[in-house]
């Protein structure tokens, strides 16, 4: 980011953070870019729409990923790092329609489990612990929407990769009186250097 810089030296050590929404096409053409929380720095604000400009277009969308475009929302860090600890779930969640395990509703069943990745900068800053999400088991047993309930590092990579390895775990869909429906589930990943 530091090329995109252009703020005066009374800021150069100034600690803020920036919440950015952005869609990535199938191609790897970013567009539709958004300060979703900006830093309330304008020199910063900008650095971070001018680096996200310059990097599109990214890597293509993976082949088997299951749409043409995604959105993502991604969070720089700038002269701080993330705060471990719990999130508060986002307005509407969980999406409509799905349930949570209750009366009448049997837990979908594990059928096909992906280890997260252990990024190589986490493992070089030694970060160890868990990670908390909870997603929705859609009614063919793939995952839906998933959210982070409790962080451990969203400035390596460690919270993203659970996200990932989450969304490829295949499941037997639970059901209410023998008919599927989505059901909330939570997962907790671990990571440990041992």
């Amino acid at each position: 980011m530091k090329e995109h810089w252009s703020v005066p030296p009374s800021l150069e050590q100034a600690t803020a953070h920036v919440i950015a929404r952005l869609t990535i096409e199938r191609n790897g053409t970013i567009h539709d870019v958004s300060l979703v929380q900006p830093a309330g720095i304008e020199a910063i604000d900008i650095a971070v729409a001018q680096m996200i400009k310059d990097v599109s277009p990214a890597d293509p969308l993976p082949g088997q990923f299951p749409a043409n475009r995604a959105q993502f929302e991604v969070t720089f860090y700038v002269n701080e790092a993330s705060i471990p600890g719990p999130l508060d779930p986002p307005a509407g969640w969980p999406p409509t329609g799905a349930v949570r395990l209750g009366r009448n509703v049997t837990s979908p069943r594990l059928v096909r489990h992906v280890k997260a990745r252990y990024t190589p900068l986490a493992m070089q800053a030694g970060i160890q612990g868990t990670v908390l999400v909870e997603g929705v088991v859609q009614t063919d047993g793939r995952i839906g929407e998933v959210i982070l309930l409790r962080s451990l590092d969203q400035t390596f990579g460690l919270d993203r990769e659970a996200i990932i390895a989450v969304k490829q775990w295949q499941f037997v869909a639970g059901t209410r009186d023998g008919e599927p429906l989505p059901v909330v589930v939570t997962v907790q990943l671990d990571f440990s250097l041992r």
